[in-house]
């Protein structure tokens, strides 16, 4: 088990919110580790580079929190 950072935002009920995430982080060369989305559209993902992650969400004007999961 190891102790990794998650991101937490929120995805607007739009037709290829998801996608636009991915893009952008695949476009920064950010790999998705781990991947949850509520029904409420709360998304939560562990990513290989979290600092990069979520600069680049927070430059496209998405409200990133952080907290510390244990990954198994």
């Amino acid at each position: 088990m190891a102790i990794r950072t998650e991101l937490n935002l929120r995805l607007p009920n739009s037709p290829g919110a998801l996608a636009g995430v991915c893009r952008a982080l695949a476009a920064e060369r950010v790999n998705i580790v781990a991947l949850s989305v509520e029904p409420s559209g709360q998304l939560r993902l562990v990513v290989d580079n979290h600092v990069r992650a979520s600069g680049v969400l927070r430059e496209r004007h998405h409200q990133v929190t952080t907290r510390e999961v244990i990954v198994a």
